[in-house]
Formats: structure tokens, sequence, C-alpha cells
């Protein structure tokens, strides 16, 4: 029986559109180190959908499986942000 991999990456949920939103190993590592005496960790994170940005919590971090979504490109946004 072969197993298959399943990808998975920790990240946020947009606020505003409710993506999810990747963050890097590094910013893990630094909410890792969450404590009583420096009180909550705190993070800023830009939605790679609706750009928007916002302050996270270090518990606001969670496992998703499958890979992020891309960043849409600039000829995209530009397209939508025309739209408007």
């Amino acid at each position: 029986m072969v197993a298959e991999l399943v990808k998975m990456y920790r990240g946020v949920l947009c606020v505003k559109c409710g993506t999810a939103i990747p963050v890097s190993e590094r910013v893990v590592s630094l909410t890792e180190q969450d404590d009583a005496e420096t009180g909550p960790i705190t993070f800023l994170c830009r939605c790679t959908q609706c750009l928007a940005q916002n302050r996270y919590l270090a518990t606001d971090i969670r496992v998703f499986t499958g890979e992020p979504i891309k960043r849409r490109s600039r000829m995209a946004r530009a397209a939508g942000a025309m739209g408007r």
C-alpha cells in the first residue's frame, strides 16, 4: 500500500476575505516563544488575495492541508483595481 504525501503549511485566516495566509517558519518560531512575562505575541500579515493587512496573534496560527494559494499577479491586481 502506497501512502500519499499530504502537504501541510501553517498560516492564519484573513479577517477580511477568509483566505488562508501562509506564515513563514521564522514567524512560527518567534511565536512559539510566547510566555506570560512578555504577553501575547502579535505579527502583521498581508493577504495574498485581497491585499488586506492585519495584526494576528500567535494563537491564530493554524495548520492547513494542501498548498498555499499563490499570490495574484500585478496585472490581475491592476485589472481588478481599474474595474472598481
